[in-house]
């Protein structure tokens, strides 16, 4: 699974994320924002599996959302 933060100043998620999935398409990728951005994670799930946690975040939220891809798979 790929962690990044959606507006990196380098390369934002909209980028980094066909990058990722380029040689492998069932990649999960966990973005997250200080700002939320439904659009954003509507495109980037239809290249596969694709999940958001807003900022700021506990460390218990991040592993539920980690349990929970990890339940699917």
């Amino acid at each position: 699974m790929v962690i990044a933060d959606f507006g990196l100043a380098v390369i934002n998620g909209r980028k980094l994320h066909p990058q990722r999935r380029a040689g492998q398409p069932h990649l999960p990728v966990l973005l997250t924002s200080g700002r939320y951005q439904r659009e954003a994670e509507t495109d980037l799930a239809l290249t596969g599996p694709t999940y958001f946690i807003q900022k700021h975040y506990s460390i218990l939220v991040l592993l539920t959302k980690l349990l929970q891809w990890r339940a699917v798979n």
